[in-house]
């Protein structure tokens, strides 16, 4: 399912992300990769995604969650059980 909108910006601006989400698409290596890429866990400043690839990289977990739910984490509270961003 990643012929999407989402796929398209993250393969136009970063193709080695592209690569990589594809090789982990439906895998359960694909949430610690998009929560790496998510969250900055590295000493020193860094330039940070775009929102528009910010915005790509959360539908894509979100849609990987909906179709994929074995791999989803444990819902937190509400708003992981009510998250519908795709």
């Amino acid at each position: 399912m990643l012929s999407s909108d989402a796929y398209a910006c993250i393969s136009q601006n970063f193709p080695r992300i592209a690569g990589a989400i594809k090789l982990f698409w439906g895998q359960p290596e694909f949430v610690p990769y998009l929560d790496q890429l998510l969250l900055d866990t590295r000493p020193g400043a860094r330039k940070g995604f775009s929102i528009e690839v910010v915005t790509s990289l959360t539908n894509l977990l979100a849609r990987h969650h909906a179709d994929f739910p074995q791999y989803a984490p444990p819902a937190l509270g509400i708003w992981v059980a009510n998250n519908k961003v795709l």
